[in-house]
């Protein structure tokens, strides 16, 4: 039977797959950081710089409030001005850690999922004929794919890789699954959406 056939090659691809683990958890990690990069709106982009602003100008104004406090213009200012302080160095402190480091940048985060993918491709290449595009090489896509030839709803690999498709596309954050499926969704359903599913 075409299905028994396809799911032995899909152990056997499992088997290989989880001698380098480190691997699949890279690709899978690199696809989420890309997915969350791209699920940021742009007003994200505008915090750093608009926090680091307010602590600039909070600076600025206490400052101005202790040189004023100590030439007698008015009291109470030394209070004013330590307050203008704590809130510079929170907006300062806000600001920094939310700046776009070279490591979070979008070439980065693309840079990182390119080695990634090449990490796999190559180690896929002494692999003869593996199942699954080194992009979507993950031990829950291989599991997923023998649950799909197992139920019947498909006979071969690209069948089965078809109806993970289009089961990964139905779910979503409306959907109620178990925890084990939740899991296994989270680790790879990034690989496909940033893939647009080709």
């Amino acid at each position: 039977c075409a299905a028994t056939h396809s799911g032995r090659r899909l152990k056997e691809a499992l088997e290989w797959l989880g001698k380098e683990p480190e691997l699949y958890r890279r690709l899978s990690l690199a696809a989420r950081k890309k997915r969350s990069r791209e699920q940021s709106g742009p007003a994200w982009r505008w915090a750093p710089p608009a926090f680091l602003a307010a602590g600039a100008a909070a600076l600025a104004g206490g400052l101005w409030m202790l040189l004023a406090a100590e030439g007698g213009l008015r009291e109470g200012r030394e209070l004013n001005g330590l307050l203008l302080f704590v809130l510079a160095a929170y907006f300062l402190f806000a600001g920094v850690n939310v700046l776009s480091t070279g490591r979070d940048s979008k070439a980065a985060i693309d840079r990182e999922l390119k080695n990634a993918e090449l990490a796999m491709e190559n180690y896929l290449g002494k692999y003869p004929d593996f199942p699954v595009p080194a992009r979507y090489a993950h031990p829950a896509v291989l599991r997923w794919m023998m649950e799909i030839l197992a139920e019947g709803k498909a006979e071969n690999e690209d069948d089965a890789l078809s109806e993970l498709k289009k089961e990964l596309k139905e779910l979503n954050s409306d959907a109620t699954v178990e925890q084990v499926v939740y899991e296994d969704v989270i680790r790879i359903k990034p690989l496909f959406l940033v893939e647009n599913y080709r």
